[in-house]
């Protein structure tokens, strides 16, 4: 297994803008999950279901991973809670194998998505961002306006000043991605885990090479920024 991890991540919390909350009470289980992807997000930790829903309640997530099973309150209940106070963060239910309550009751109850665990490292990273894309795409209406540009989220196609852009598929591919997490410092790491299989990444530079061609393409200054060491944004 290959992670891309970005030492200088790990220096500023200020850096790692989006956030996620883990409710296990597997406090080993835990500690190791955040080491795997606090080099992507700012992660938080509840070792109990009661003091997890207290958090979730308390704090904005981007995504919040719950263990099914729980000593004090079971993940079920902390998703119908959730839910209940319009609580709309996407939840996935982590559900131990072999565990005898189906995934089903938590779907039924708000969960977006199931994994089994053990599971791997990159299913879990492509599970959230799945349920990241669909939530913000579920705010946003098919054409997306950003200063003289139209994203046509539905059609995959982009327009300036009316003009239709032709792209290539990976330049569409970011450009979407990072519109969907605007207001946020999208990482390199982030950005190549999404877009890229391992085998396929095979020069140091290829994201670079295709950012430069996206900002070609689109020919307006100041609308990818990079932020140096970390990644890029978009400035609308």
């Amino acid at each position: 297994m290959l992670f891309f991890i970005n030492k200088k991540l790990l220096l500023d919390d200020k850096n790692r803008q989006m956030r996620l909350l883990i409710i296990d009470q597997d406090c080993e289980f835990t500690q190791t999950l955040n080491l795997l992807l606090k080099c992507s997000y700012i992660v938080d930790i509840e070792n109990s279901g009661k003091d997890g829903l207290h958090t979730a309640l308390t704090i904005n997530y981007n995504t919040i991973l719950i263990n099914l099973i729980l000593n004090d309150l079971d993940g079920v209940s902390i998703c119908t809670m959730l839910r209940n106070k319009q609580i709309d963060t996407p939840i996935i239910m982590m559900i131990n194998k072999g565990e005898k309550t189906s995934p089903c009751a938590a779907l039924d109850n708000g969960a977006d998505d199931c994994i089994e665990k053990p599971f791997d490292i990159q299913e879990l990273n492509s599970r959230i961002r799945a349920v990241m894309r669909r939530k913000v795409l579920n705010h946003y209406t098919d054409i997306v306006r950003i200063k003289n540009i139209e994203v046509d989220l539905r059609n995959k196609q982009v327009f300036k000043d009316k003009k239709n852009i032709k792209l290539r598929k990976k330049e569409y591919q970011i450009l979407e991605y990072m519109i969907v997490n605007k207001n946020t410092i999208v990482t390199k790491d982030a950005l190549i885990e999404s877009l890229w299989e391992v085998e396929d990444y095979r020069e140091s530079n290829t994201l670079e090479v295709h950012i430069s061609c996206l900002r070609k393409a689109l020919q307006i200054k100041n609308l990818i920024i990079t932020v140096h060491g970390i990644g890029y944004r978009i400035e609308k």
